[in-house]
């Protein structure tokens, strides 16, 4: 699935009439008012995310059993407010099934937000495909970390502290007492 403009000009083949190029809000505008359904893409911050969508099939793929289409979203408040995605799915998926897929742009830009703020995702000024790769892994390591943890914390899981294996006498979860006999100090 991929977010294109109005102007995103989309090729149709038999048997998805019209054939041709059509920009997508043309398609959209062509369509009669009966195909659009009422579903909700997901939970947002203000209630459930209620649209109409439609969905037009626009060509056949190389992939036997694959299809390329049109995915259209209509806002409810202001129905000439419409949003395009393109599509490449298996035949006869299920609209609910596309709108689902659409719905999860939302927590991925949630998360990407989240990275780039509390783990630095975008504090890296790319010098070299190595640098940016080990970065990018640490940033996403660490926000995984939180992730993990934040869900303990929701669903109340307290963690035990492991035993510390320092000999240091700083050391907060363990004690000298603790350890081995070959690291006990004397």
């Amino acid at each position: 699935m991929l977010a294109v403009k109005r102007t995103q000009t989309v090729p149709t083949c038999p048997p998805c009439p019209p054939i041709g190029s059509h920009h997508a809000d043309t398609l959209a505008a062509a369509q009669a008012p009966e195909p659009w359904q009422r579903l909700s893409c997901g939970d947002g911050a203000q209630g459930e995310r209620l649209y109409d969508w439609l969905s037009l099939a626009r060509r056949p793929a190389l992939r036997d059993g694959w299809t390329h289409g049109l995915l259209v979203r209509r806002s409810l408040s202001d129905p000439t407010e419409l949003a395009y995605d393109l599509v490449y799915a298996p035949d006869g998926t299920a609209l609910t099934e596309l709108v689902r897929v659409a719905g999860t742009r939302w927590s991925i830009e949630t998360v990407c937000k989240q990275a780039k703020g509390q783990v630095g995702l975008d504090h890296y000024a790319v010098r070299s495909w190595q640098g940016w790769h080990r970065h990018m892994t640490l940033a996403l390591w660490a926000l995984a970390i939180l992730a993990v943890e934040a869900t303990r914390a929701k669903r109340g899981i307290r963690r035990t502290p492991s035993r510390c294996r320092s000999a240091s006498p700083s050391c907060v979860t363990g004690s000298s007492d603790s350890l081995p006999v070959t690291h006990q100090r004397r």
